[in-house]
């Protein structure tokens, strides 16, 4: 029996995939299912499900965001983005991040049907066999030579460690010199292409001679992963000195929006950037996530209304959320008090 998750912010998808899922499969059950981004990272990290079911714009936390999020902890877990009429650029995104597939609304029996049945066939292929292990290590081969032509240091990292994960299950150790030699050529082949080369001395190239002599599968993983680490860091170094990063931008931007609706995928296409390459430059340079910085603005936001008497209703709206309990949840999660008590606190202190 597989289980399955949905994320989804309309309640009727939700109840329309569960009854869907009654009709077709006996061996898919709904293990949980969320209405926005945050409690379903919670639901997700709790149940752990085989697939997941996501949408791509949601309050508090994007679908991107999410998948981005979970993909450390969920490595063996299927995702699949649930996409709107206006948002197949973002379900194209999204399958940079290693998602299986997107699923345009409106969802109909065949659409799932197909969906579910790919989902499934991929489980069903976690066999140790040498030619399905070679399958999907071409699959991420072929993920990962454009998100390093594309300079999308997220995906190139999500890439090694799928990779690194796959090869763990080769026990035969020259089969997986084979891999790995293919792999690091690969990739520094596109990496030093024409378009990308620097000069010639700093030009390197995996040696089969030096991979021959390793004599574990520890030290024939860990060449791999030190040729990677070493075209992730010149690749960032290169983004340092040739773009002009515009955080300042997105902050001025978030302080200015937010009351909306805004998730990454917006901020990335604002600044044309890559959403998942967007997120680890936001917390590089502002220190906490994307969403940890717009949820601690709002919160400061609304600490302020409330201390100016605003009712909590209408401050929970003014700051953005349309959910009131979901915003006292978080407003007491981060502050430690309810909105209401919060508010009482400040009248007796300013009658004082």
């Amino acid at each position: 029996m597989r289980r399955m998750a949905v994320i989804e912010n309309e309640v009727i998808v939700i109840d329309g995939i569960q009854a869907i899922l009654n009709r077709i499969r006996d061996d898919v059950v709904l293990c949980g299912s969320a209405t926005d981004g945050l409690s379903g990272f919670d639901l997700l990290m709790e149940t752990k499900p085989d697939i997941v079911l996501t949408d791509i714009r949601m309050p508090g936390m994007d679908g991107l965001s999410l998948i981005e999020s979970l993909q450390p902890y969920l490595p063996d877990t299927i995702f699949i983005v649930i996409s709107g009429y206006q948002e197949f650029e973002y379900a194209r995104k999204a399958l940079a991040l290693g998602v299986l597939d997107y699923l345009d609304k409106p969802i109909t029996i065949p659409k799932l049907q197909r969906i579910l049945e790919r989902a499934i066939e991929l489980l069903d292929k976690n066999s140790h066999s040498t030619h399905d292990r070679e399958e999907m290590f071409n699959e991420w081969i072929d993920l990962m030579l454009p998100a390093i032509r594309g300079n999308e240091l997220q995906d190139i990292i999500h890439c090694k460690e799928g990779l690194l994960t796959l090869l763990q299950k080769e026990a035969d150790l020259e089969t997986l010199k084979k891999l790995v030699y293919k792999a690091a050529c690969v990739a520094t082949s596109v990496f030093f292409s024409d378009s990308l080369a620097g000069s010639s001395s700093e030009k390197y190239f995996p040696s089969h001679a030096n991979l021959q002599l390793l004599e574990s599968q520890a030290q024939v993983l860990d060449y791999l992963e030190t040729i990677l680490d070493r075209i992730v860091e010149k690749l960032k170094l290169r983004a340092h000195n040739q773009k002009c990063v515009p955080v300042a931008q997105i902050l001025t931007y978030i302080d200015e929006n937010y009351n909306r609706d805004i998730g990454l995928c917006e901020l990335a296409d604002m600044v044309q950037m890559n959403p998942s390459y967007l997120s680890t430059l936001f917390k590089e340079k502002v220190g906490t996530s994307f969403v940890k910085y717009l949820t601690g603005r709002r919160i400061e936001k609304a600490k302020q209304l409330l201390k100016d008497g605003g009712k909590v209703t209408q401050v929970c709206e003014q700051v953005g959320y349309h959910n009131y309990r979901y915003f006292c949840d978080l407003f007491k999660r981060t502050s430690g008090c309810t909105p209401s008590e919060y508010r009482q606190e400040s009248s007796i202190h300013r009658s004082e």
